[in-house]
């Protein structure tokens, strides 16, 4: 008897073992969400972070040797300029776009008025924080740590439902946009350590969308194979800090025009003018394609 009851103690244990083994590997189901379910989308954070004075090059790709990926920073001595005024103008020209834009994007219908958000109470209690290399458009807070989203500091729910009592607002979007330069590999030339080349312009921009609950429109790839691939514009998904999946739409653009740099020298004033509307734009346009997968 006590044999049979061992047994039937170990075979007990073992089942709940496989089951809660088998409930992990079951995909989470996430909540189905509509354009019309989070209409209004208030614009909670737009962090820019522009490198417009430093190119950077991989060590590997310089001396053929190193460590793969590592990082060096060719620091450039142009002539002098308020580096602080043209970083401040391109979070300008980004606030602007994104009102612009968003309401192109496949999830969004309508985006809450930018005064609607920033004059309601909720928003200016919010304690901001600071960052050196980022840098927030007028009105707005920086929210987040991090350069860029994944972090698992999203979503801000309590935040979001104090906005939303307050101003309606129903969906909560973070846009994180990098501005930096980038080398046509087509002309990229090193002597002595030292780069030459032509220069072009790159803005790549992505986009968080959250309903009031901090859930998110992400789908598992195992539920959509393929669906959210597609070249340089795609969504992964990420745990935030309610361990919810959600996704980042991402998206990039390259100026057509370049500067030319001269053993690791450059015109930056040159380089920031690449540093379009139009390129923002269209960086935010790459961000809004979806593409589904062809069987």
């Amino acid at each position: 008897m006590k044999i049979t009851r061992a047994t039937f103690s170990i075979v007990a244990v073992l089942s709940m073992l496989l089951c809660f083994s088998g409930c992990e590997s079951t995909p989470k189901q996430t909540i189905s969400l509509t354009p019309e379910s989070i209409s209004p989308v208030a614009i909670m954070e737009i962090k820019l972070n522009s490198d417009l004075s430093a190119y950077y090059y991989s060590k590997d790709a310089i001396s053929g040797g190193g460590l793969l990926g590592a990082i060096a920073n060719a620091a450039i001595n142009a002539a002098s300029k308020d580096s602080s005024l043209e970083t401040t103008d391109l979070a300008e020209y980004t606030k602007t776009i994104a009102y612009e834009q968003l309401p192109s994007f496949p999830e969004i219908n309508i985006v809450l008025p930018e005064s609607t958000l920033l004059s309601s109470e909720a928003y200016k209690k919010l304690k901001g924080k600071s960052h050196k290399d980022v840098t927030v458009p007028s009105g707005y807070k920086l929210l987040t740590d991090e350069y860029n989203y994944g972090d698992k500091s999203l979503p801000l729910v309590s935040a979001q439902q104090a906005i939303a009592a307050e101003t309606g607002a129903k969906g909560f979007a973070y846009i994180y946009v990098y501005c930096r330069p980038e080398i046509d590999d087509s002309t990229k030339s090193v002597l002595g350590g030292k780069t030459s080349g032509n220069l072009k312009a790159k803005v790549s921009v992505t986009v968080c969308v959250f309903d009031v609950d901090g859930h998110s429109m992400a789908k598992y790839e195992a539920e959509y194979p393929g669906y959210w691939n597609n070249g340089s514009h795609y969504a992964n998904t990420w745990k935030g800090k309610n361990n919810l999946p959600y996704s980042k739409w991402f998206g990039s653009a390259v100026s057509n025009d370049s500067v030319k740099i001269t053993t690791d020298y450059y015109d930056s004033k040159a380089l920031h003018e690449l540093f379009t509307t139009d390129l923002i734009r269209s960086a935010f346009k790459q961000a809004a394609i979806r593409k589904a997968a062809v069987n």
